[in-house]
This record gives C-alpha cells, structure tokens and sequence, in this order.
C-alpha cells in the first residue's frame, strides 16, 4: 500500500492541513521551524500503535488543547487481493450490510480506484475508524459500523491492523542504527529488534563458531 493523502488537523504547529502524496518519494522544503517535521511525525502517528502519550502534541490554538488529541486520516490505495482478505476476515465480524457494501465494492472496483482510508484522533481501537473506498462504484463503507456487536469491535480492529494495514515508522537520523541480531532475536517479541525486522534485513551474526 502507499500513502496518497494525509489529513492533519490540530497536530503541533499544523491547524489544518489536506495534503497530497504523488509517488514513491516525498520531499519537503521550507524554512526552519515552518512545520516540515510534523508533517512527517504526524503520518507517523497514522500507525495505530503508535500512542499519543502526550496532551502537548495538540495545537496550543485549538480548542481541544489539553482537552483532546490531534485528528489524522490518511488514505492508501488498495489492491484487489488486500480486499480479499479483507472480506475473508470480515465474514465473522460484520453483520450482512456490512458485507453486501463491501462485495458490491470487490464487484465494481479495482486496483486503480480501491482506497482504504484509516482516521484517528485518539488511542486504541475506540478512536479509529477504518474506511474502504470504492471510486469507480461511488461506494465506501466505515467497516467498525457495520460489525455485529460491540464487543468484538477491538478483535476485529486488531486483526485489520495485523493482516491488511501497512506498517509505519518514523526513524530520525539518530535512530537509524542497525544492531545485529540473531536468528532467535529477530523472532522474539522483544522491541530492541524492531527497526530490523520492519526493514525487512536478512543479517545474522554468529555468536559461537560452527562446529566442525
């Protein structure tokens, strides 16, 4: 997936901005200080895991100050097969509308005018609201309204994020140290291990030599 437009609203020094994304690289230039780096830490924020720990990340101008969190959509183009999934998933979680919007989606649209939008302006799965966009069918659907009781709303978030949702990072100059690791390492749930495993690097040092 890549990421076409962002929406960033009361985010630091940004009161609203719609901003569109043309190909595979983004390049940003202003003046020091004119809101380049938030634009870039507010599309990090779009990852769900991700926590706003911080009331301060709102705009001190808005009225959600010390109140609220920033609002965030970003849209992503889609392919057919992420829908198909999508739906494989969605048969245990959506009740039947829900369902009929997004075949009628699959049977009208492909991968040139498929979109999932993903909005957020809290933590947790409460504050976010997954959408699928059908251009060529003029059809889209909030999928968390359409789920068949509340109580499997989180599940079901849950397993969007980890089956179809694109991972996003932020990694400043500082951070982009890469630290060897394991087979194991890597296949653990430890944190340390993170920017290597989302880069997708196969590097493996040996701690012991081989037996011979």
């Amino acid at each position: 997936m890549e990421l076409k437009q962002i929406r960033i609203k009361d985010f630091k020094s940004i009161r609203d901005l719609d901003f569109p994304i043309k190909g595979n690289i983004l390049s940003l230039v202003g003046k020091n200080e004119c809101g380049k780096s938030s634009i870039l830490e507010a599309i990090s924020f779009l990852n769900p895991r991700k926590i706003f720990d911080d009331i301060e990340i709102t705009n001190k101008s808005s009225s959600l100050y010390e109140k609220g969190y920033p609002y965030l959509s970003g849209i992503f183009n889609m392919d057919s097969s992420s829908l198909d999934k999508l739906i494989e998933i969605s048969n245990n979680y959506l009740n039947d509308q829900g369902l009929a919007i997004l075949l009628d989606i699959k049977s009208g649209d492909d991968d040139e005018s498929l979109f999932l939008e993903i909005e957020r302006w809290g933590n947790g799965i409460e504050n976010l609201s997954f959408n699928i966009i059908g251009k060529k069918s003029k059809t889209a659907i909030k999928l968390l309204d359409y789920i068949q009781k509340k109580t499997i709303r989180n599940e079901y978030g849950e397993k969007i994020l980890n089956s179809i949702f694109p991972n996003i990072s932020l990694f400043r100059d500082e951070e982009i140290r890469i630290k060897s690791a394991t087979i194991n390492q890597l296949k653990s749930d430890s944190i340390e291990y993170d920017t290597l495993r989302k880069l997708n690097v196969s590097y493996l040092v040996l701690n012991q030599k081989p037996n011979v």
